[in-house]
């Protein structure tokens, strides 16, 4: 028997009921979150999400992008200590010039698995390097062929085939298919949703691969807050209860009558 295909309909009240509607559903869609290793790959992995979750899709895929190549150029330059256990310089930091660069040496080095290279390659490098220019119409035809070259098989999940913008030849179905609006309107969040799967996959392979442990010298309260978004039941109900409670607390601390 076919499995029928399930439709989330409702009456869209206002944005902010949008807004938590989308919160609730999109929340779903999140893998399991990387372990706290320290602020500068948490924060930034929580900042990515979170663009995800409130439906601000490029933001989210920047921040990814940008933790991908940071957490390759730490782990290049560190595979024993990171967060405030690590004494990199600034100099260091400038020794890997591009993603490009991480990539190649990540892989000879055996942080990045030879298996894997092909997607930092046809993925992780290409949505980097696109959404840092803001060259969408670009991003657009990369990611929403209706036929991918040999290689780029792993793109195939970053856009649903009834929503493919070019045709067999690569050309674009309609004027709007790689215009800008085109990503604000579906593409855009079809990439985020997948980018963030992945992502998260393949920066725990490379995690795996160092001797990092978490850094609990310092920050404590951005780990609690890292750890408290993922542990928030994000549905409609809880969301209620939570502004009842900031309604409760705001008339206790509104304006007091002077006498």
């Amino acid at each position: 028997m076919k499995k029928m295909k399930r439709f989330h309909i409702t009456s869209i009240k206002d944005y902010f009921h949008g807004l938590c509607d989308m919160t609730e559903r999109r929340f779903q869609d999140l893998p399991t979150p990387l372990p706290w290793i320290e602020p500068s790959i948490n924060m930034l992995y929580l900042e990515s999400v979170l663009s995800y979750v409130l439906g601000n899709n490029f933001c989210s895929i920047i921040s990814m992008s940008a933790l991908l190549e940071h957490v390759l150029r730490l782990a290049l330059l560190d595979r024993n200590n990171t967060g405030l256990t690590s004494s990199l310089s600034l100099k260091q930091l400038g020794k890997i010039s591009s993603i490009s660069v991480a990539i190649e040496k990540a892989t000879s080095e055996g942080i990045i698995d030879t298996k894997d290279k092909a997607w930092w390659d046809s993925i992780a490098m290409v949505i980097r390097n696109k959404s840092a220019h803001y060259v969408i119409p670009k991003l657009i035809k990369d990611f929403t062929k209706q036929k991918y070259d040999e290689g780029q098989e792993d793109r195939e999940k970053y856009s649903p085939v009834y929503y493919r913008q070019t045709n067999d030849k690569g050309e674009p179905k309609t004027p709007l298919s790689l215009d800008w609006g085109m990503f604000f309107h579906k593409v855009g969040y079809f990439i985020a949703k997948a980018y963030i799967v992945d992502g998260t996959f393949y920066l725990k392979k490379v995690i795996e691969t160092t001797d990092w442990k978490p850094d609990k010298s310092y920050w404590a309260s951005q780990e609690d807050e890292y750890n408290s978004f993922f542990s928030y039941n994000w549905n409609i109900a809880e969301m209620i209860e939570s502004l009842n409670s900031v309604n409760e607390r705001s008339k206790s601390d509104g304006p007091k009558a002077v006498e």
